[in-house]
């Protein structure tokens, strides 16, 4: 059976009447509103001008970072600053964007998209190719997205600063490198300001080498005697004494949270010098101190309020009235701390009002003021309060805030107050409901965190849970994790099938019938996909088509993975036509269902990259993309697997700018959503596109990569084949002879023994087979023994007959090749002609380069010979991959060189293109046609291995053609 590429596109087409789920999104506007938020000014603060000189300094630097313990006043020093300057009109204009950060940003896409929309008020027209990014299966990696804002901001006519609050929640290297590629490429007109209590893993001292740095720290954030003394009598109108207030500034250190603290518990106070003599030590002690005296003074509905709402990130007051006053349906045994709270409806919002207003570390984050937070460290304070005096309100409270937030459409927030709660139940219910979603807004890291908060133990106690924890890990490299999952499964269905009564059971509570549908299948499924990721397709096999018959009732989205796997294993056994018939039939489950299923077409178009249609599996690979589109993910998924087999077909087209460009998508998407396979195929691509360059050192770093990522892992065979196979090619290029021979050894003795037993050669040991012959080629090149032309030949032969069968293209058209110039060095020459016109006919289709070029130059004379041929078939292909000898020839060329390439012509042409001259212009400045202009640029493309007039410019600067 063969499948057309257009049949195959069609089938995967999404339903013209499907419309995206409204629900799927990154940006919850009501939060972006109120992390974008500047914090407003209280009414009582103290100015500190003397500060300001430094911050607009920063407007002329790259970065200004501010960093400091918690309580030095960082976010009200940056709110000051620009309330003033927007009442001054500073010069010059600039508009300031602002994110408020938190530990729930850490995920990379979640950290981009509220960036972008942070920087919408710049000019939204600027972020909308952003956006469109992100909300596309278009964005790469983390640099693609901060490229197209740094391009859009810089065309921005005045300044911006950009200022990343509490950045010290932020520890996701990957959000970091996107930082630090952004100070890398910030344009003049951009400044960066991050508020943190420790230093960023950024490159600061670099930046303050370059004198691109300004800096604000401790010392310079604590209070003067001055400001303490405004502080303390202006804003809290306490009557101290010159000595009272030194020796608080002495205690305190100046620290601005430590004075506040002091202030509210010396309010109404008789004895304040004795209690300013009471607290001494460091800054942690001191806020106990003043914390317990602080609260202590006030009202004990305030004190309640305080600590009971402590257990929320951000406090609102229908979210503070339904944790204080509601009794939720499954809450029994609430106790009596949280019983006899004396809270009403409504009563909240005004509490938020008053605390604001009596400046007790609360900070409004909207200009609604209907969303607050705690002051951070005060937070951390009153928790540790309530954990000494209430502990076992702590789980309630979380519990009644996951209810609130699920009410209300917050899932993160629902999941992450269930996990805190250990609501093992509610926090199993919600993943359960969410978890695809999250998965394919590319949302890895989110979930990842989800499964790391449950212990492994309870995860076992919820098997629909394990199951999609199993798929999870099977997604992200971790399929060797997946057995225990399953096994806990499987015993909980069982209890279910043979003890129907047994409802209590906490292994069997709620699950419904198609809930055992699903674990079972999915449970035969996964294991088939380790079996077939281990090297037993039959295995695996076995277990989808007992699935098939023991699970007649499976829904679409089982079915859908059980033909993906099924695919997968008839492909590894060589059918490649039922292999291309399953995956079929699993994107048309597919397409019934919610969920993408991206590596169902991924494994489409490899197996059509494997039937020889190259550009068919690339047109897939784009089409699959697109059906993101189409559905509505807004972000993308799981793309480092069409990324890196992307590279691997233009690599062997032989493009290798389109390769290289692919493979690091690939890589930079692993950050995002972790994959050790796709890490080793990657990186063995990256190896192979540097050795095509004759960057043997980067190569080899590539390929020690990418077997560092394989170690100690299980891995698909096919990885096991490519990384093994890019070795053998370095072990060629270096000429190491003994690692050959060892290799060619055991492999030949592997081989035989599969003939002895009759087995199958799969696609995996095919290929490296075939590189087998190709050391012996070079090895008869070296030492001159040509009957070792006959073992290549019969060997040739054997796989010949095994690529035909399973309808292996890919295969055959370089066994072909191998045969035919086998036959032209012994001088048959028509025998070598009819295969290699064989070996064209195929691979002209497919565009294939590198098995030409990877033969190496005395190919070129067998090329040659098929061109003297009377009426050559494929005369323009042959010429063409001559032409791509020539240009190969130009890599690793030194210098002066490459340089001698450019006529004195053509290099007048390449000066007037980097002036920025149209070909029109060059004409008439050079008194040429345009033809013959476009003729020189078309050299300068080829000789230059540019695609555009660009790239022309870029890759003369690299080989100084031009000092411009």
């Amino acid at each position: 059976m063969t499948i057309q590429a257009d049949e195959i596109v069609k089938r995967i087409e999404p339903q013209k009447n499907e419309k995206p789920d409204p629900s799927i999104g990154l940006v919850n506007q009501p939060l972006i509103k109120t992390k974008s938020l500047i914090p407003p000014l209280r009414d009582g603060f103290v100015s500190r001008p003397h500060l300001f000189e430094k911050l607009e300094q920063g407007t002329q630097r790259a970065l200004t970072l501010i960093s400091a313990p918690a309580g030095y006043g960082k976010t009200t020093l940056l709110s000051e600053w620009i309330t003033t300057r927007k009442k001054k009109g500073g010069s010059p204009p600039l508009t300031v964007c602002w994110l408020s950060l938190d530990p729930g940003d850490n995920d990379p896409i979640r950290f981009l998209s509220y960036l972008t929309a942070t920087l919408d008020k710049v000019n939204p027209e600027a972020t909308e190719e952003t956006r469109s990014l992100l909300q596309s299966s278009q964005s790469f990696n983390p640099q693609i997205p901060i490229s197209v804002l740094i391009n859009n901001l810089q065309e921005i006519p005045h300044s911006v600063s950009l200022i990343l609050d509490d950045y010290q929640f932020i520890n996701n290297q990957t959000i970091h490198n996107g930082i630090t590629f952004l100070l890398e490429h910030i344009p003049p007109n951009v400044h960066l300001v991050i508020a943190t209590r420790s230093d960023p893993p950024l490159p600061v001292a670099r930046l303050r080498s370059r004198d691109q740095l300004v800096e604000l720290r401790a010392n310079d954030l604590r209070f003067s005697t001055i400001e303490t003394t405004t502080f303390l009598k202006t804003i809290f109108n306490l009557s101290l004494t010159p000595e009272q207030i030194s020796n608080l500034e002495k205690r305190t250190e100046g620290w601005i949270a430590g004075l506040q603290m002091a202030a509210i518990s010396m309010q109404g106070r008789a004895d304040i010098s004795q209690f300013i003599d009471a607290f001494s030590g460091s800054h942690r002690f001191i806020m106990d101190y003043l914390t317990e005296e602080a609260l202590n003074r006030q009202p004990n509905k305030i004190k309640e309020f305080l600590l009971y709402t402590s257990t929320l990130e951000r406090l609102s007051g229908p979210l503070c009235d339904y944790v204080l006053t509601e009794k939720s349906d499954n809450e029994t045994n609430t106790p009596p701390s949280i019983n006899d709270l004396s809270f009403t409806q409504g009563e909240s919002q005004n509490l938020l009002n008053e605390l604001e207003r009596s400046n007790l570390f609360i900070i409004p984050t909207d200009e609604a003021r209907v969303w607050y937070r705690y002051h951070h460290l005060f937070a951390d304070i009153l928790r540790t309060r309530l954990k000494q005096t209430s502990p076992e309100s702590i789980p309630i409270l979380h519990k009644r805030a996951s209810e609130w937030f699920e009410k209300n459409g917050w899932v993160e927030e629902s999941i992450e107050h269930s996990l805190i709660a250990r609501d093992w139940d509610n926090a199993s219910r919600l993943i359960d409901v969410h978890i695809y979603r999250y998965l394919e807004n590319g949302q890895m890291t989110t979930v990842m965190k989800w499964i790391e908060g449950f212990p492994k133990e309870i995860i076992y106690r919820y098997p629909k849970l394990c199951v999609k924890v199993a798929e999870v890990y099977a997604q992200s490299g971790l399929i060797d994790q997946i057995d225990p999952l399953l096994d806990r499964a499987e015993e909980s269905i069982s209890v279910v099938e043979n003890h129907p009564g047994d409802t209590e059971s906490a292994l069997t509570k709620n699950l419904s019938r198609e809930d055992i549908t699903m674990i079972r299948a999915m449970s035969m499924i996964l294991r088939g996909l380790k079996s077939v990721c281990t090297g037993d397709p039959n295995h695996a096999l076995g277990l989808v088509h007992q699935a098939l018959t023991d699970i007649p009732e499976m829904e679409s989205e089982e079915l859908a993975v059980l033909f993906w796997v099924e695919g997968w294993a008839y492909r590894s056994l060589g059918n490649l036509d039922r292999a291309l018939a399953s995956l079929t039939k699993g994107t048309e489950f597919a397409l019934k269902t919610k969920r993408l299923f991206r590596d169902i077409w991924t494994d489409l178009a490899v197996v059509t990259r494997l039937a020889g249609k190259l550009p068919q599996a690339v047109e897939i690979f784009n089409n699959s993309l697109q059906i993101a589109v189409e559905r509505g993910i807004q972000n993308q998924g799981n793309l480092s697997r069409d990324e890196s087999f992307l590279s691997l077909i233009y690599l062997e087209q032989n493009n290798l700018n389109s390769a290289t460009t692919h493979a690091n998508q690939a890589i930079a998407y692993t950050q995002w959503w972790p994959s050790h396979n796709i890490l080793a195929i990657t990186y063995t691509n990256l190896a192979m596109i540097l050795l095509a360059r004759n960057d043997l050192d980067g190569s080899l770093l590539a390929l020690q990569k990418a077997d560092q990522e394989r170690k100690n892992r299980i891995m698909t065979p096919f990885v096991h084949g490519v990384v093994d196979i890019a070795w053998v090619r370095i072990w060629l290029k270096r000429g190491e002879w003994v690692l050959l021979d060892n290799w060619s050894s055991e492999l030949y003795l592997k081989f035989q023994n599969k003939l002895e037993n009759q087995a199958l050669i799969d696609e995996y040991l095919e290929s490296q087979l075939i590189m087998l012959v190709r050391v012996w080629i070079e090895k008869t090149r070296t030492d001159k023994k040509s009957e070792r032309n006959e073992k290549c030949l019969n060997l040739l032969a054997r796989l010949e007959i095994n690529s035909k069968a399973a309808g292996r293209i890919n295969s055959l058209v370089e066994i072909l090749l191998l045969i035919g110039y086998i036959r032209f060095s012994q001088g048959e020459l028509d025998e070598a002609i009819d295969c290699l016109d064989k070996c064209l006919s195929m691979a002209e289709p497919g565009g294939y380069m590198r098995i030409f070029l990877d033969t190496g130059e005395p190919l070129r004379a067998f090329l040659s010979a098929y061109l003297q041929e009377s009426n050559p078939v494929h005369k323009p292909f042959v010429l063409k991959i001559l032409k791509e000898f020539d240009e190969s020839s130009f890599i690793g060329k030194s210098q002066s060189e490459l340089q001698n390439l450019i006529t004195s012509r053509e290099r007048e042409v390449l000066l007037l293109i980097a002036k920025g001259y149209s070909n029109k212009q060059i004409a008439e400045e050079l008194v040429l046609s345009e033809g013959t202009v476009k003729f020189h640029v078309h050299n300068l493309l080829e000789k230059l291995q540019a695609d555009n007039r660009t790239r022309i410019i870029v890759r003369a600067k690299d080989l100084n053609l031009i000092q411009y």
